[in-house]
């Protein structure tokens, strides 16, 4: 008997509740410090070369983001 694999789509990711729970701190986290310092997200956007709703990915906190992405925008932020 064989047995098959179930395969996943492409886009979907298996991340547990902690994983989800941190990134979404860290996007929040990053959103009040580009506020604290009034920066638009446009700049951000110019400075990083990062698209306007990849920005608004990272700062909800979305897990589909490549984290070299939000390190980006920290560094543009220091």
């Amino acid at each position: 008997m064989k047995k098959y694999l179930q395969l996943m789509p492409r886009n979907s990711l298996n991340i547990n509740k902690k994983l989800l729970s941190i990134l979404n701190q860290l996007g929040e986290n990053i959103k009040l410090a580009r506020l604290r310092r009034n920066i638009s997200m446009e700049e951000i956007s110019i400075k990083t070369n990062i698209s306007l709703p990849t920005i608004r990915k990272i700062e909800q906190g979305n897990p589909n983001v490549s984290i070299g992405l939000y390190s980006k925008i920290l560094q543009v932020m220091e």
